[in-house]
């Protein structure tokens, strides 16, 4: 993560951990939870994590105050191929 005025939220180019490399996960009841970067702002899915045809990112870090773009969803992702098992958070859209 870089600066919170910009929608590049999450960079993968880190060679070792950092303070900016470490998220605060904060366990909500029902399985749910919001991620928080080390400045208190938090990552949101914006339009429910997809925006079709969109070339901009879809996670970003503008917000301090988490909703519902901010809440995450804890869900089992069985092991395919490669994949290894485990739980990973993910954002459903709304219905």
């Amino acid at each position: 993560m870089k600066n919170a005025k910009t929608l590049c939220a999450l960079y993968t180019d880190a060679r070792a951990i950092g303070a900016w490399e470490t998220l605060k996960l904060n366990f909500l009841p029902e399985g749910r939870l919001t991620i928080a970067a080390p400045d208190g702002h938090f990552l949101s899915a914006l339009n429910g994590g997809g925006i079709e045809g969109q070339t901009c990112p879809v996670i970003s870090t503008v917000v301090t105050k988490p909703g519902s773009a901010e809440t995450f969803t804890l869900a089992r992702i069985p092991q395919t191929g490669r994949q290894r098992a485990g739980t990973h958070a993910k954002r459903r859209r709304s219905r």
